[in-house]
């Protein structure tokens, strides 16, 4: 008896044992990539001088937007990074929740990181013009490089129809102060 007993368990001992390793690279990348993207909101929000170095050198913007080009090198997206910042401010979400993204093919976890949010963004005011403020649904996808660099990213939200709340809002003031003009005039 005494000898099936060990008999079985160095049995289970030797299977336990050949076992393979848990590979936990993708985690693990994630977690790195995630603070690359952490990086990534808090510059954008700072409108912060080392924003690009977050970025690879062979890195790929996918516009989503209609009308958008099919995609962006590096050069292009830091030009059209650097004039919305100088005509918008951005206020990042306090509930930012980082989620994990999978390769396409496989369906696992492969680094990439994706978050969901919603940012606020105003345009200062003006001596002609008040501040004009609006919230935006965004969602982000980040694939990165060997480096931890992101290598593509493809953002999801309706900036045309904020670009077009802001044209309305304001057209409004310039309108009501037209308004407030001609009849100053009048009196």
């Amino acid at each position: 008896m005494r000898t099936t007993t060990y008999y079985l368990l160095g049995l289970g001992m030797l299977l336990f044992a050949c076992q393979p390793p848990v590979d936990n690279s993708a985690k693990e990348a994630f977690a790195k990539n995630s603070e690359v993207v952490m990086a990534y909101l808090d510059a954008w929000e700072n409108e912060s001088d080392n924003y690009a170095d977050l970025f690879a050198d062979d890195y790929l913007s996918i516009p989503t937007s209609f009308g958008s080009p099919d995609s962006l090198v590096l050069e292009e997206y830091l030009k059209n990074t650097m004039e919305t910042w100088a005509a918008m401010d951005f206020q990042a979400p306090d509930d930012i929740v980082l989620l994990p993204g999978v390769n396409q093919d496989s369906k696992e976890m492969d680094g990439s990181v994706r978050y969901y949010g919603v940012w606020t963004v105003s345009i200062p005011a003006t001596d002609s013009t008040p501040s004009v403020e609006g919230d935006i649904k965004i969602y982000q996808s980040f694939d990165f490089n060997e480096e931890g660099k992101i290598l593509v990213l493809q953002s999801y939200g309706d900036w045309g129809g904020m670009s077009e709340y802001f044209e309305d809002a304001l057209e409004g003031e310039e309108e009501d102060g037209e308004d407030m003009a001609e009849g100053e005039e009048m009196e």
